[in-house]
């Protein structure tokens, strides 16, 4: 059985655990447990293959990537919404959602200030189809907290409230970023915040931002490619991504258009302004870099030494 899904007791008062077999098998049925760790009360137990994943909106709202029916995942704020997703083209779908940090962490008091943990987070949504020739395609999807959390509070609290289900068309073009991406399976802390950062050409890295408040102080989208490697500012990303279907999961031609910026960062550079040891930093499948609140943390494989190295953003 794969490690289960936990989360972090010590920050909530509740211990949320989801038990897995298997990351291709839609087929395997999975225990979803949620408990009060403070009484040992159990508060939800689902068993069912539907569920895939999860991750904290709130104390009491939790955000589950689900296959309620073959070919249409969604996203289910357990209980009160159901954000459809986009229909796939295959039934072998292995859906994950990451998002940092925890919902009710707060602070070191030792900081002067620190970000807003309200609207401040992204849900990166992982999605990766296996085909019948064994072809994985991978996609990211990117969303702010807010989008869940303001159709759920219409909903939430009610006694005889019904699971609202929101067609993909209603949500998802306009509150939504989707990439041709594939994130490391290992090195998973590649969000913090409203950031999100990937491995690109050999020794960058893209670093995206979907805080909302800071656009604009982004430029315009670059006209050249020799403008678009300038990493001393911001840009803004293009207003729409459209993924095509036939090197996607989806079945149709997806388009999103939730505003965002990126940064390309080279590594060697940030590493010799920071006196680390000289690369190459291999950024392949296996190896990529990370994200705290305010740095950058690479996983370095050399020849005498593995190491994780912070820069500052």
């Amino acid at each position: 059985m794969d490690r289960p899904k936990v989360h972090n007791p010590d920050l909530w008062p509740r211990v949320v655990i989801l038990f897995q077999d298997g990351a291709y098998r839609a087929s395997s049925a999975g225990d979803f447990v949620v408990w009060d760790w403070s009484t040992g009360k159990q508060e939800m137990f689902i068993q069912c293959a539907e569920l895939r994943s999860f991750s904290m909106l709130t104390k009491d709202l939790i955000l589950a990537a689900t296959v309620p029916t073959p070919r249409e995942p969604c996203l289910d704020v357990l209980s009160i919404s159901e954000f459809q997703l986009p229909r796939v083209r295959g039934d072998d779908l292995n859906i994950c959602i990451r998002s940092e940090p925890n919902p009710l962490a707060t602070p070191s008091p030792r900081v002067p200030f620190a970000a807003s943990q309200g609207d401040c987070c992204l849900y990166v949504v992982v999605l990766r189809l296996l085909d019948d020739n064994f072809t994985i395609w991978p996609v990211v999807l990117m969303a702010l907290r807010s989008t869940f959390v303001a159709r759920a509070n219409r909903n939430h609290g009610s006694e005889d409230a019904v699971s609202q289900v929101i067609p993909w068309q209603d949500w998802g073009p306009a509150s939504t970023r989707i990439l041709p991406l594939d994130p490391s399976d290992s090195w998973i802390r590649y969000t913090n915040g409203t950031k999100y950062i990937h491995p690109a050409a050999e020794h960058t890295a893209n670093l995206y931002d979907f805080n909302q408040h800071t656009l604009r102080s982004y430029r315009l989208p670059p006209k050249s490619p020799e403008a678009a490697h300038d990493s001393s500012m911001w840009t803004l990303l293009e207003s729409e991504s459209k993924i095509r279907a036939e090197v996607s999961p989806f079945l149709e031609d997806v388009t999103t258009r939730l505003p965002g910026g990126i940064a390309i960062l080279e590594l060697q550079k940030l590493a010799r302004i920071h006196d680390i040891p000289r690369g190459p930093f291999p950024l392949g499948p296996s190896l990529g870099p990370m994200l705290t609140e305010d740095h950058i943390v690479l996983a370095v494989s050399e020849v005498t030494y593995d190491a994780l190295v912070y820069l500052y953003m």
